[in-house]
């Protein structure tokens, strides 16, 4: 689950019990006034009122406290984990799908998987590899039903658009689309995955979670759309699903529909474009590493629009197996009553002091009083502890915000967004719209805004003196005694990391190529000892690795850019970081060219100018095809 505004919780879920807030009212003993104010997002509910109010709702409140299962180890929920990736590799690798069992089994000899969400979530795994098994329908369909009335108690098939879709409800619903349609029930199917498509609309705005999870949807939806022949409906999807999945999910899906939309185009009269697309689905397969819908593409794209790939020598790449997504140094959950205790223990388990951990963010009286209880803790502290902490924020609390922390946070997460994907276009106005709010006056908040505007200046003038003290200020507000020679020993915030990562490239590009590289060593060094979470490590460190590798490629340590490469690719195959790959192509092309090993690089060159395309990234793509032309004198179709 997101972090979002209780407030959208209690009335999104009141609403699709279709309950008058008179019902809610009477038996949470919570006046009219009161409830509309926390409906209406001018009131926070207290602890006590939400536990109330979530009662009544007949929802768990740590449904919304915690997004994993109730009362297990951390071990347990990173077992969970790789049972739900496990099935989703079925259809690139059918041998999962007896690992995958066997990972059921075992959780179902686990204590407290009979009852709750816990049970929900292994009703949806087992009903899922019925399906991938082709197993029974009715006994399927029936199951999935059990699991959705588990936190979904007044649900209606044919009767929840526009509710809210909680827990493992989006992913049973899916799996039931897919029953029907593969017992003949493909308009059914259709219908229930729009359903299913307006029910995440009406989950409030996330960074990360909602559009990565109706990637899944709109994939599936555009597929029946195809087979079904509604070919105009099926381009639209694809067109809404690709953009999602490039801008929110680092394109892991973009290859599907990008051939999905030249299937559809195809069938529309409109091949001219379909050629581009199909390159561009093959190469970000094999950057990918999935060999087998790669050589579909191969087969289809000679059989059915009679286009002959040249694959440029990929299909002979060897890459190491990045193997599962591991859940090593993460330890049990850490069960609590106060996130401030939470944080006490995570901290002691780091082995930081109070003045260690609050440096930057707040005093050590303020850190020491949060983590007694003493004092609410601000959103943005909880972030930067965190972080700090080598954690996700979200898999330890999914924390409340107030009205107005939501919307600084959605507007935060708009700001950042434009300026990864749209070059800054638009962030301007925004920045200085979150300038104005008290809480971006000071500390963590003050630190996000430098950053911003330091991007905003980069864009505009480039790497001129200004941009660089804008970037040393912004790290000393929580690092204040910064010295380079001191990155590789500190615990970093995601922002600090941003910022020094921006300072090494600042040198590099001003032709202190060696301060630069030994900068970047450092920061990469500091993220590998000391963020435990892998998947909020590798949000930035694949891209340290990068720029990493490529200062080591123009000193001309080209062996030791490659294994760095390598680290970088296997992490960014692992959690389907599409948009890495392609960038890291360029520097591995570049690599084994200055080795004189021209035959290896051609493959990399060619996966870097596709790439580039998937994204739009049209000056990149300018950029590989004239080194190419120039140097090996060879152009990409």
């Amino acid at each position: 689950m997101p972090s979002y505004s209780s407030s959208d919780i209690v009335k999104k879920i009141r609403q699709r019990k279709r309950w008058q807030q008179t019902k809610v009212i009477y038996d949470s003993l919570c006046s009219d006034a009161t409830l509309s104010r926390i409906e209406n997002r001018r009131q926070k509910p207290g602890k006590d009122m939400l536990k109330s109010l979530m009662n009544v709702l007949q929802v768990p409140i740590e449904l919304l406290l915690c997004p994993f299962l109730e009362n297990q180890t951390m071990e347990t929920i990173l077992l969970c984990r790789r049972l739900s990736d496990c099935i989703d590799s079925c259809e690139d690798n059918p041998d999962a799908c007896e690992t995958a069992e066997s990972m059921v089994e075992t959780l179902e000899s686990m204590s407290g998987f009979e009852f709750g969400r816990n049970r929900q979530f292994l009703i949806s795994c087992k009903v899922r590899l019925l399906e991938i098994k082709g197993e029974d329908a009715s006994g399927s369909i029936e199951m999935v039903k059990e699991g959705v009335a588990i936190t979904f108690l007044e649900f209606e098939e044919d009767n929840f658009e526009g509710d809210m879709l909680l827990s493992e409800e989006i992913e049973l619903l899916h799996t039931l689309a897919a029953i029907y349609n593969r017992i003949g029930q493909a308009s059914k199917a259709i219908k229930l995955l729009y359903h299913i498509k307006i029910g995440l609309d009406a989950l409030p705005e996330d960074d990360h979670e909602k559009e990565k999870k109706l990637v899944k949807i709109l994939l599936s939806l555009s597929k029946l759309l195809i087979e079904s022949g509604q070919y105009s409906e099926a381009l639209e999807i694809c067109e809404v699903g690709n953009r999602a999945s490039v801008r929110r999910e680092n394109g892991k899906n973009a290859p599907d529909f990008l051939y999905n939309k030249a299937v559809c185009l195809f069938s529309l009269g409109q091949a001219e474009e379909c050629e581009s697309l199909l390159y561009q689905a093959y190469f970000g397969y094999t950057m990918l590493r999935k060999e087998i819908k790669a050589e579909n593409v191969l087969k289809r794209a000679k059989s059915m629009f009679g286009i002959e790939i040249e694959t440029y020598g990929v299909e002979m790449l060897a890459y190491d197996a990045p193997g599962p997504v591991s859940g090593a140094g993460r330890g049990e959950v850490i069960y609590y009553e106060e996130i401030g205790e939470l944080i006490g223990a995570l901290r002691a388990k780091a082995g930081m002091t109070l003045k260690e951990l609050s440096v930057g963010i707040c005093s050590v009286p303020t850190l020491h009083k949060i983590e007694k209880g003493g004092v609410e803790v601000q959103y943005y502290y909880l972030e930067a502890f965190m972080q700090r902490l080598g954690r996700d924020v979200k898999l330890y609390a999914n924390t409340f915000l107030s009205a107005e922390e939501f919307e600084s946070k959605q507007l935060r997460n708009e700001i950042s967004a434009r300026l990864i994907h749209n070059r800054g276009e638009g962030a301007a106005g925004l920045v200085a719209e979150l300038e104005s709010k008290k809480p971006y006056k000071k500390g963590v908040n003050l630190q996000f805004i430098k950053m911003a505007k330091a991007t905003l200046l980069n864009i505009d003038r480039g790497d001129c003196e200004e941009y660089l003290e804008i970037l040393l200020d912004g790290v000393r507000i929580t690092f204040p005694d910064y010295d380079e020679s001191l990155v590789e020993h500190r615990r970093l915030t995601y922002y600090e990391i941003i910022l020094i990562n921006q300072i090494a490239v600042h040198y590099s590009n001003k032709g202190d190529m060696l301060r630069g590289t030994r900068l970047l060593e450092r920061l990469c060094s500091s993220m590998s000892k000391t963020y435990v979470d892998e998947a909020e490590k590798v949000r930035m460190y694949t891209a340290l690795l990068y720029n990493y590798s490529k200062n080591l490629g123009k000193i001309g340590s080209y062996s030791e850019a490659l294994e760095v490469i390598k680290e970088a690719e296997n992490l960014s195959v692992k959690h389907g970081r599409l948009s890495n790959l392609y960038s890291l192509a360029v520097n591995k092309a570049c690599d084994f060219l200055e080795l004189g090993e021209k035959e290896r690089c051609v493959p990399h060159f060619a996966q870097a100018y596709y790439g580039a395309k998937m994204f739009n990234e049209t000056h990149h793509v300018d950029v590989v095809a004239s080194y190419v032309k120039k140097r090996l004198n060879l152009e990409f179709r």
